[in-house]
């Protein structure tokens, strides 16, 4: 059996030192070699309101196709990973980090990629540590994500990967099936 191993690189380095997508997609293409993207939200942010956001979209398409690069897939970044958004202590973070993810779904869509993925949440340890509330925000993330997973597929997304994380004294995996914790 032959493994079909595809090589890339997120562009999430780029942040503030390379945020043109010419840029980028130079250092990617022609520096490193490289063909395949997996894009990073750090460099452009879901929430823009349109036309610039598609503006901004075209850009990306436009260097990427300049620079024989192909767009794999998008990721949340370092900026979201340092927030609680989806497992937020408060709902109205909360409701507006779906939002945020729902617009990333639909940048990743108006690019053209497979998948979106990367960092939904992280919950407080405060939450964490009272099991009522721990599982009150479990089941709001969960619901979250199912609900992204819906809009995921509906975009034509194959796939949606995203990862919660807890206080760090407390990290444990979320599965939104029936048997996940």
């Amino acid at each position: 059996m032959t493994a079909n191993i595809l090589l890339g690189m997120n562009n999430g380095f780029a942040a503030k030192n390379f945020p043109e997508p010419s840029a980028w997609a130079r250092i990617i293409s022609k520096d490193l070699g490289l063909r395949v993207v997996q894009h990073s939200f750090d460099l452009l942010e879901p929430l823009t309101p349109e036309p610039g956001r598609s503006q901004l979209c075209e850009e990306v398409l436009r260097a990427a196709k300049e620079n024989g690069l192909t767009l794999h897939s998008t990721f949340t970044g370092l900026i979201i990973y340092a927030q609680n958004h989806l497992a937020h202590p408060s709902p109205i973070v909360r409701n507006q980090a779906f939002l945020w993810f729902q617009a990333a779904l639909e940048v990743s869509q108006k690019l053209g990629v497979e998948a979106c993925g990367g960092h939904i949440g992280a919950m407080s340890a405060a939450d964490y540590a009272h099991a009522e509330r721990r599982t009150f925000i479990r089941n709001n993330l969960v619901e979250s994500v199912r609900n992204l997973a819906s809009l995921a597929a509906s975009l034509g997304q194959k796939y949606n990967a995203h990862a919660a994380r807890n206080p760090a004294h407390t990290r444990r995996s979320h599965r939104t099936d029936a048997g996940g914790q």
